[in-house]
């Protein structure tokens, strides 16, 4: 295998238990800031290492020390995140630029029996966008 070829399948959001990682200094203090387990942390962290194929923290008494590798590739994972945030903020700002105002105007029987249920359900569905 070309040895460009095995970043086709890196997976993008294993930066982020990465970047915990090395914020929180250990498995535990970053499963907490994800709201996940080590366990499931630490298959991550192995599964960003077979992609990247280098290791990025060595085990040892005291926890997880970062290699030169991972240090070394920090800041990149950074300006990942930075970026990818940016893009979700711009598609919300474009997204909510397409809002209008919407007017109803029903007898007080709609408005009192029909109308809540209604709105209701389409602030339900638009929350979800």
């Amino acid at each position: 295998m070309p040895k460009l070829d095995r970043y086709k399948k890196l997976d993008w959001s294993l930066f982020r238990s990465f970047l915990a990682v090395i914020d929180a200094g250990s498995l535990w203090g970053a499963s907490k800031r994800l709201g996940t387990n080590q366990p499931t942390l630490s298959r991550q962290i192995y599964e960003l290492e077979s992609q990247l194929d280098v290791t990025l923290f060595e085990h040892t008494g005291r926890g997880l020390v970062p290699t030169k590798a991972a240090l070394s590739m920090v800041d990149a994972a950074r300006h990942m995140t930075s970026a990818a945030q940016d893009t979700v903020s711009s598609l919300r700002n474009s997204a909510n630029e397409d809002w209008r105002t919407v007017r109803i105007s029903a007898s007080e029987v709609i408005c009192t029996y029909l109308l809540p249920g209604c709105i209701a359900q389409l602030c339900g569905e638009f929350s979800r966008l």
